[in-house]
């Protein structure tokens, strides 16, 4: 699996490489997935009830709210290299933007999401393991250019 941060168009900053398996399990300048997955999708609805009336109507707004976490183990050549990521990780995920994951046996989903929380779970010399969560839309099959871009 891999995981891919974006920029949404027109802000500035690159694509930004948070995880993938396919670098090796502890070695320098691994990112391995602990874990990754949608922890909550919500559907957005209204519930009218009729007065004096013994039933209610619902109705789905369209829209749906999913949130993302990820664990994810960073190794480093060097103690000052990993001492070197914590200050600009925030930087470099502000703002909007879309979280690609590609799939181990192929294809990819998209998400048009912002970063709300990066938590430092644990560091030990040239290692360090980093928790993400995201809060987007549902995702898309396919990558980030089949996404609408929100206005």
């Amino acid at each position: 699996m891999k995981l891919t941060w974006r920029p949404r168009a027109g802000q500035s900053g690159s694509a930004l490489v948070l995880g993938d398996d396919a670098l090796g399990f502890r070695s320098a300048g691994s990112k391995f997935i602990l874990s990754a997955g949608p922890t909550a999708v919500q559907f957005i609805s209204e519930a009218v009830a009729y007065p004096r009336a013994e039933e209610i109507a619902t109705f789905g707004r369209g829209n749906a709210q999913t949130s993302y976490a990820a664990l994810i183990d960073y190794q480093f050549a060097t103690v000052g290299a990993c001492s070197q990521l914590l200050p600009r990780i925030g930087t470099d995920l502000d703002g909007a933007g879309v979280l690609e994951v590609t799939h181990d046996g192929g294809g990819q989903d998209s998400m048009e999401a912002i970063c709300t929380a990066i938590q430092r779970v644990q560091r030990d010399g040239a290692m360090l393991v980093l928790s993400y969560t995201f809060l987007g839309g549902l995702f898309t099959k396919g990558p980030a250019s089949n996404l609408v871009p929100i206005t």
